[in-house]
Parts: structure tokens; sequence; C-alpha cells
């Protein structure tokens, strides 16, 4: 019988086998970094979708928007201090937390993990910061808390000092009558602004063209509510920056110049401009309290009616403070006469 040869593979055509598998890896894995990336962006728009619908269900049955930070009422001389997502909790399917929350039985000083536990809802999966550092309450998104006179320009004005309607929508809204769960006096501690309350007629720029939330990079826990020690005492100023974006007496074109001396919009304080810093108390300088996210480019934002956009972070600052004032005529906004275009932030 005549014996069989088995031919194999030689070692050249080995190794353009392996050329060609690496170049089709290659190929393929950019494309799947970008299709998980799009499902991480559809995600977080649902996210703001879930939380904006909500508090357009808050106003319409309130009659006001959340505020930064609230009193609820837990006996009836005792208020615990949360932020806005404790009172869209009932909004967004969160009775049971919100029930704990408003329950004076409840021990949130010993109970963290179980008070202020992490919701998905205010979680973009592309936030890598919240992913890792926070212990709980892990939070991705903040809200429209205005203006911020970060540098003293105004601070002997008193229609500065004292936060208005038409520089922002969630303004400071804890009630001082009575007194926390640790006993202090809620009206003897200095909140920094006065109580305001914004309700929807006050959005005289139109709902679709103000901003009511975006993603920032380095947003606080929903369950931080203060600049101390987060239980004994109540900071108004530095909550504002902790769950909230703020805009800063800027301006960037000068056909619109400011009412008053004030310096140009610096690089950071633009859309994506510097997304985080490790030390968490730089982080909470004014000036990183604005747009920011783990997207390349862009950042996901809702508007006051509802719906969600991605805006571009080449946008221009005097953009930024006109979409997030919603009586920019009657502001202080440094452009208060401009006129949003839909070109400005698409």
């Amino acid at each position: 019988m005549r014996a069989r040869h088995l031919r194999g593979f030689t070692l050249v055509e080995l190794l353009v086998v392996i050329a060609i598998i690496g170049v089709l890896v290659g190929l393929l894995l950019p494309a799947v970094q970008a299709a998980r990336e799009a499902a991480r962006r559809t995600q977080c728009a649902n996210n703001l979708k879930q939380i904006a619908l909500a508090t357009v269900e808050f106003e319409t049955s309130k009659k006001r928007y959340p505020g930064c930070q609230e009193s609820f009422k837990i006996s009836p001389t005792v208020r615990r201090i949360g932020s806005w997502h404790v009172a869209l909790f009932p909004s967004i399917e969160q009775n049971q937390l919100y029930d704990i929350w408003t329950d004076n039985r409840f021990a949130m000083f010993s109970t963290l993990t179980e008070f202020c536990p992490t919701v998905s809802t205010f979680v973009c999966p592309t936030d890598s910061l919240t992913q890792g550092d926070e212990p709980f309450a892990k939070n991705s998104y903040v809200s429209n808390n205005g203006f911020w006179d970060d540098v003293g320009f105004y601070s002997a004005s008193p229609e500065v000092k004292s936060q208005k309607r038409e520089n922002g929508i969630f303004m400071n809204l804890v009630d001082t009558s009575g007194v926390d769960e640790l006993g202090n006096n809620l009206a003897a501690i200095a909140f920094g602004v006065t109580k305001v309350e914004v309700k929807a007629s006050d959005i005289r720029d139109g709902l679709s063209s103000t901003l009511l939330y975006s993603e920032n990079m380095i947003a606080r826990p929903w369950g931080y509510i203060s600049d101390a020690d987060y239980l004994s005492r109540i900071s108004t100023s530095a909550s504002r920056t902790d769950t909230g974006m703020v805009w800063l007496y800027r301006s960037d074109i000068p056909s619109n110049p400011p009412r008053a001396s004030a310096a140009q919009a610096a690089a950071e304080e633009r859309i994506n401009g510097r997304k985080w810093e490790v030390n968490m108390a730089v982080n909470r300088i004014p000036s990183l309290a604005r747009p920011s996210a783990g997207h390349s480019g862009l950042v996901t934002v809702a508007f006051a009616d509802g719906h969600t956009a991605t805006i571009s972070d080449s946008v221009g600052y005097h953009v930024y403070t006109s979409l997030m004032t919603p009586a920019s005529r009657s502001s202080d906004a440094p452009n208060y006469m401009y006129i949003l275009k839909e070109a400005d932030y698409e």
C-alpha cells in the first residue's frame, strides 16, 4: 500500500492567518467599544428622561420645582434635610425609600447604606468616578441651581446676595420652622440664600430652552446635603455644587457684555472644560459645577419640558448661561439680551 502523507500549514501560512485575524480583531474592537458607548449614552439619556419627567410631574402637583435642598417633616417639630433627589423619590417609583426618609423612627446616622442606597436612575454607566469612589448614594446628575458669585464681585448687591428665580430653578427650600435631627434650630443656621420657590410659569425663556439637569463628573452622592460632616451642619452654599450646577458671572462675546466688569470665561469653566480633581475639597469649587461627562466631546442634559439632548462641549459660555437662566431678560446673566438659536447648542 502506498503511504499517505498529511500536509500541515507552513510557518508562513500560519503567520498570514494570524495577521489576518489580528487585523479583523483590530477592526472589530473599536466598533464593539463604540456600540457599548452608544448603549451607555442611551441609558444615560433614559435616566435623565425619567428624572426630567418626574420633575414635570412634581411641578404639576406641587406648583413649584424641588429645591436644591429641602426639609422634610418627620415629626411636628423635627425636619430632615435632603437633596432634590429625595423630593423626586415618589415620582421615580422609590416610594419605600421616601417613606424611610420621612420616618422619624429610622436611624439615618447608623444605617447610611440602607438610608442612602444607590438608585440606578441616578447613575450614568459612563461615570467611572461615581462607579468607584462613592460608597453609597451614587450620583451622576446635577440640577440647575443658578448663579454663583464665586469671587465676590457683587457681594454688596442685595439682589445677588439672595437667590433669584430668574437666575436658576432649584433654589433653597429649607423650611426653617423647627429643628433638625440633631436639635439644631433651623432658623438659626445661615443658609446663605433666601428661600425662593420657582414654578413653570417663571420660565420666561421657554421650557424647551431652559436646562433642568445635566451630567457632572464631580457630582457628590445624592445623600450629601452639607459641606461639613454630612450630619451636623447644613450649608446651602456648598451643597449647591455638591448635587447642583451653577453659572459664574462671565461673558465670552463682546456684543453682549456683562452688566458690570467681570473676568472672561476660563477654559475650565466651559462644558467639559475640566472634568474632575482627585481632591474632593477642590472638586467643590464653583468653576467645576457645570455640565461634564465621561462621554467624549459632549454631555447629556434634560430640559424643563422633559426632553433630553446632547450638547457639544464646543458651545460658547454665553450659550451655557443662557440655557441656565429661565428669565434672562430680568436676571443677572451676563448675556441677558441674547436670544438662543437651535444651532447654538445642537
